[in-house]
């Protein structure tokens, strides 16, 4: 088991919200992973929250869009399944929602299919050939993308949003340039 250290720091500090949180947080990547980690992070939650004399899980509220009819398991109840999850954080409703997921791993559901990396992309995303931007190309990138985005904001009659905006889809844009005008 691949352990997570905030879910480990969260049961240590007997904080439930947290490490309830960590664990709502991965179902999006869950669903392409292929023995959903999160589960054995439930169970191991559930083991250390017991020894403190401390309920992981709430009681079940019977408030559910869940059907045992398979045929109507789609991304729509997933979703909805994990909006309720939040609400509700029983074992009944977690169990359920693992059951959909499987479901629709099975029946071939694009979106719930193990996610692989090529050998080519992990050689991409290596340490030893990944460069950082530079501090000009963030610079030029937040600058670029402020402008444009109060452009757009005086259009629309925001603009200090738009400016917040496109500064920061300009930062993320100056540093995805990777390096590649030093």
């Amino acid at each position: 088991m691949q352990s997570n250290l905030r879910l480990k720091t969260a049961i240590e500090n007997a904080d439930l919200i947290s490490a309830r949180a960590i664990i709502l947080a991965s179902f999006r990547t869950a669903r392409n992973e292929k023995n959903y980690q999160f589960i054995e992070w439930v169970n191991e939650a559930k083991l250390l929250f017991q020894q403190k004399d401390m309920r992981f899980f709430d009681e079940d509220d019977d408030v559910t869009e869940f059907t045992h009819s398979n045929e109507q398991w789609d991304e729509e109840l997933w979703k909805t399944l994990r909006v309720e999850v939040e609400y509700n954080f029983s074992q009944k409703k977690l169990d359920a929602l693992v059951a959909v997921m499987d479901h629709l791993r099975k029946s071939g559901h694009p979106d719930f299919q193990v996610k692989t990396v090529s050998v080519h992309q992990s050689k991409a995303n290596s340490p030893q050939e990944t460069k950082s931007a530079t501090p000009t190309q963030l610079k030029t990138g937040v600058v670029a993308g402020a402008a444009v985005g109060f452009a757009i904001g005086m259009f629309i009659g925001r603009p200090i949003i738009g400016s917040v905006v496109g500064a920061a889809i300009g930062g993320g844009i100056g540093n995805s340039l990777n390096g590649s005008k030093e």
